[in-house]
């Protein structure tokens, strides 16, 4: 289910926003930011609200980004993947007798919030896709996705594709396995994961990576 975006969500962002600027001798002069699973809601999201709207005290972190990473998402902001989100990790070690009675509830909670809540999420789900997929950067993206993984849907992956390409980020990289599930792809083909994710790295900060 979407909540409404929280304050420690964004308070999260500034920090790391601030520890990034702290860094000694001086802020790196390229950045590479990647995103795993949910973050790309709970933590990329904020970080990139934050980069539009305090441009001037974030401005260096801003044009320092040379690519952005995606591995297992961007994850949808509806209740079904976030409801297979909590059954895949929140359960998990729950005997199966014990699942249907812990499942069922949240199922129909996530349903009934998402009724009751629904001009809310609209809102949000809108301006979620409009700034993951126009972010106030210009950056190359190299995304990881498998039509195995069940959380987030190889649908939810396409749409993001699609919008990227007709916003006009037409460097967008997608690298698709078939034997991996959700956050699994370097574990399930780990010389083609660290080959691709070398030579993005390689290729957009001009430095080599030894992955």
């Amino acid at each position: 289910p979407a909540f409404p975006s929280s304050s420690s969500s964004f308070q999260l962002a500034e920090t790391i926003l601030d520890l990034v600027l702290a860094l000694k001798p001086r802020p790196p002069d390229k950045i590479v930011l990647a995103s795993f699973s949910g973050s790309s809601k709970t933590i990329l999201w904020p970080i990139i609200k934050c980069l539009r709207d305090q441009g001037e005290r974030y401005g260096a972190v801003r044009k320092a980004i040379v690519g952005l990473i995606f591995d297992s998402c961007p994850i949808e902001f509806r209740a079904d993947e976030g409801r297979d989100f909590f059954t895949e990790y929140a359960l998990k070690g729950v005997p199966g007798a014990v699942k249907p009675f812990l499942d069922l509830p949240f199922q129909a909670f996530s349903l009934a919030l998402d009724r009751v809540m629904r001009t809310e999420i609209i809102r949000q789900h809108r301006a979620y896709w409009h700034d993951i997929t126009n972010p106030p950067f210009d950056a190359p993206v190299l995304l990881f996705f498998s039509q195995r993984d069940k959380l987030v849907k190889s649908e939810t992956i396409h749409k993001f594709l699609f919008m990227m390409k007709t916003r006009g980020k037409a460097d967008v990289t997608s690298v698709e396995f078939d034997k991996s599930e959700h956050v699994n792809h370097i574990v399930k083909h780990k010389s083609a994961y660290c080959r691709h994710l070398s030579a993005f790295i390689a290729q957009h900060t001009q430095q080599h990576s030894k992955l």
